[in-house]
């Protein structure tokens, strides 16, 4: 998020909400943040209220005007968001497989479902980048 260390990722919601705090720790009126930011004072209004959305360099310029940055920082190596992307799916492909097994009367065990995870990741991580994004 905005100056400060995260552990997950901001909301949209969540960045504006900081902008408006610090706008209000300045006194800065939605009028003159919009001005100086060469933004329309609706279009302030309305993502600051959380009434629409707004662009990333609206957002940008915002947070240039009150002296806040927005950093987007690589949390992790390629290989640990592979990985990551691998474990998801593959908990995915579990799940699918324990609804399949008790439509027909069957179940899978955790023991199971582990070494059947673990398996899938490991194949996902050793296939195409198109299997593990699909």
């Amino acid at each position: 998020m905005i100056g400060h260390e995260v552990t997950q990722m901001a909301t949209q919601h969540d960045i504006l909400a900081t902008l408006d705090e610090r706008r209000l720790e300045l006194g800065l009126s939605v009028a003159n943040l919009a001005r100086h930011a060469g933004l329309g004072t609706a279009t302030v209004q309305r993502a600051l209220r959380g009434k629409g959305t707004a662009s990333f360099a609206a957002i940008c310029a915002m947070a240039h005007v009150i002296g806040m940055d927005i950093d987007i920082v690589r949390e992790r190596k390629v290989s640990g968001v592979r990985a990551r992307q691998a474990e998801k799916k593959a908990e995915r492909l579990v799940q699918l497989t324990r609804g399949n097994a008790a439509l027909e009367n069957s179940f899978l065990t955790e023991k199971e479902a582990t070494q059947f995870r673990r398996g899938a990741a490991q194949r996902l991580l050793r296939g195409s980048n198109y299997a593990l994004w699909a």
